[in-house]
């Protein structure tokens, strides 16, 4: 089942208090999850005893597939421990620890226009610089729009620094998280099957380099395809014998040396008129054997021209 974690910044109380809010929710929905906290940098001895929670470390956020976070608008800002804490794990963040993972933001304030949908609005940035897929409450949730709820993540006002109706507070949360732990529940599969960063394995019987050899949508032509340095061998990617691009025994011919910043693709290596015979052009290939198209239908042309599926192809698609 789904992993979340529900990471809070709480001074005085009202973030863990949302957090406590939010445990049956998820226990309710099968989800599994650990509730933490963040190191608080200022005013840390007027902490409230009961906001006080396991402190969230770098285990945590490898352990999870989904990730709630949660703020108070601190000047219609986030959290300067919030922040802090987002920051210690930016390296990590930059080899893709987080890719794929889910992630939502809350947010409270001491009245209704304190910064809450700022605040959730950088949390949701620091999703998108993660690599995590956001799943927010959206304008498209019958519910939260009853509720007068935000789109961008769950918004809540502060009565006497608590969570104010509180009813309608377990209601908004109860129907975001419901779809939450549903998409995060389908992508940890996907990610667990397909771990970020590791490539599938091929098939076949081809190794990653015969497979690099043909671009396709997966692996699309490279500039080093196409053009190649004064010391480099021209790369020619294989073809199939119906290939427009690979008639006659011969193959593609190309300028002498191959194409290179000083000797560069020319349209006329791609592109040719009636007129043209095609001799020397990088696509028709002007060899002796039958497929050698001299004729202006059988090679690319202004009106017969090279198409996406002649360079790019699914692993399902002939060559044309």
């Amino acid at each position: 089942m789904a992993r979340i974690l529900v990471v809070s910044s709480s001074l005085f109380g009202a973030n863990a208090d949302l957090a406590a809010l939010i445990r049956p929710v998820l226990a309710g929905l099968g989800a599994e999850y650990r509730l933490r906290g963040v190191k608080q940098l200022v005013l840390a001895g007027q902490m409230a005893p009961g906001a006080r929670a396991i402190m969230a470390r770098g285990d945590d956020l490898a352990w999870a597939d989904g990730f709630i976070f949660s703020s108070p608008a601190h000047t219609g800002l986030l959290s300067a421990a919030m922040k802090a804490f987002i920051d210690e794990h930016h390296d990590a963040a930059e080899t893709g620890a987080f890719i794929d993972k889910t992630f939502t933001a809350m947010a409270t304030g001491a009245y209704l226009h304190a910064g809450q949908e700022h605040v959730v609005a950088e949390l949701n940035a620091v999703a998108a610089i993660w690599g995590c897929v956001l799943v927010p409450p959206s304008g498209a949730d019958a519910v939260i729009n009853h509720l007068n709820g935000n789109p961008w993540g769950l918004s809540f006002t502060l009565h006497h620094g608590r969570v104010d109706n509180r009813a309608a507070a377990e209601q908004a949360v109860r129907s975001h998280l419901t779809r939450f732990v549903a998409v995060t529940d389908a992508l940890a599969a996907t990610r667990r099957a397909h771990p970020p960063g590791r490539e599938p394995a091929t098939s076949g019987g081809k190794n990653r380099k015969e497979r690099k050899a043909v671009p396709s949508a997966t692996h699309p032509l490279r500039a080093t395809d196409v053009f190649v340095g004064p010391h480099e061998t021209p790369r020619t990617p294989s073809r199939s014998s119906g290939s427009a691009r690979s008639s006659g025994s011969s193959g593609p011919s190309s300028p002498p040396g191959g194409h290179s910043p000083t000797n560069p693709l020319r349209a006329a290596d791609v592109f040719r008129g009636p007129q043209d015979s095609g001799a020397g052009s990088g696509v028709s290939g002007g060899g002796s054997g039958a497929g050698g198209g001299s004729s202006p239908g059988s090679g690319h042309s202004p009106t017969n021209p090279l198409r996406a599926t002649d360079v790019f192809r699914g692993p399902y698609q002939s060559r044309h």
